[in-house]
């Protein structure tokens, strides 16, 4: 019979849909100094490679721990295995209404983490020499960094894999950096006076 098709490795790159060259984005540095000059809002991210991926209780290298239940009434999160998982998914957990320790059974199942991006480094590595990093945390609700909608990525074990294969190939880079485009907006300042860097509009492939 024919050869059954086999699905490319996946490259683990970075692509939104705003920049198409280097000429219209910033490097990690330069995006360091244009926000240590305060003129930084909307940028594309380039060049960079993933240093790290950041989940709620910190390095986290598993796609299936950076699921999260988030209340759709108060913005409660907790892992998606704390409730969910406990009360065999998420048909069961409709159908029992099973609240979360808020109080409340409305929510969501969302990706929630940050990639810590690191600047490309070229040449020989220096003893002196300490690469930029920037910390842009992502809220994926919809499936867009994966390909796959968080609820998908929970509920099949297929999705998962490829999500992680993903994932996987980002933080393992062969030469990708290049290739990387990033789309990031500075969020408004919390109740505590603190704004983040938000991934937007980006996809893994």
């Amino acid at each position: 019979g024919a050869a059954r098709a086999v699905d490319p490795a996946p490259a683990g790159v970075f692509a939104c849909d705003y920049a198409q060259d280097a000429s219209s984005g910033l490097s990690v540095s330069e995006a360091v100094a244009a926000l240590r000059g305060g003129c930084l809002r909307n940028f594309v991210l380039w060049g960079f490679v993933v240093a790290a991926v950041q989940g709620a209780t910190g390095p986290e290298t598993r796609v299936c721990n950076l699921l999260v239940v988030k209340c759709r009434t108060c913005g409660f999160m907790e892992p998606w295995t704390a409730t969910i998982g406990s009360v065999g998914g998420w048909r069961a957990a409709k159908r029992r209404r099973a609240s979360l320790p808020c109080g409340h059974w409305m929510y969501s199942c969302v990706l929630e983490g940050a990639f810590i991006f690191q600047e490309e480094t070229r040449g020989p590595a220096s003893s002196t020499y300490v690469a930029q990093q920037l910390e842009v945390c992502f809220s994926d609700d919809s499936g867009e960094l994966f390909g796959a909608p968080p609820l998908e990525l929970a509920e099949s074990e297929v999705a998962l894999q490829r999500a992680q294969e993903l994932l996987d190939a980002a933080l393992n880079d062969s030469g990708q950096a290049a290739k990387n485009r990033a789309a990031v907006r500075l969020s408004e300042p919390s109740e505590h006076g603190a704004s983040v860097f938000l991934l937007e509009s980006t996809r893994l492939s």
